[in-house]
């Protein structure tokens, strides 16, 4: 199968889309979890301190049920400022992909309102 320069166009304009999208997605888990981690330090009061080195799981049992809340808002803080490094490193891998997506797609279409509208086509499929 021989790739026209017109479904190269069409896969590349996809592409730019979805990488879009994409990289908005982790923009957006990324301002929750700064929103999140922004709520508490992570800081265990002294009542909770016994509990730090436990895994989740042993520090829900061992813990009083009226600090139930409360732990679990610190292992929260505990797991999202994980989950934030990946996005972050995600996030960046994505928008490098798509930079070089954009180049490809613009080395074929120099002209921006062509280019303009092979993004519009890709929106309109994606639908």
């Amino acid at each position: 199968m021989i790739v026209t320069d017109e479904k190269r166009i069409q896969d590349l304009a996809d592409n730019v889309v979805m990488r879009t999208h994409e990289v908005y997605q982790y923009d957006l888990n990324i301002s929750n979890y700064q929103t999140i981690l922004a709520s508490n330090d992570g800081s265990y009061p002294a009542h909770l301190r016994a509990l730090i080195n436990l895994s989740d799981a042993q520090a829900v049992e061992q813990c009083p049920i009226e600090d139930l809340a409360e732990l679990a808002e610190l292992q929260q803080y505990t797991r999202v400022s994980v989950l934030i490094r990946s996005e972050i490193v995600e996030r960046t891998k994505a928008n490098s992909i798509l930079n070089v997506i954009v180049t490809q797609l613009r080395a074929l279409l120099p002209s921006t309102s062509d280019y303009d509208a092979a993004i519009d086509a890709a929106v309109a499929r994606r639908g």
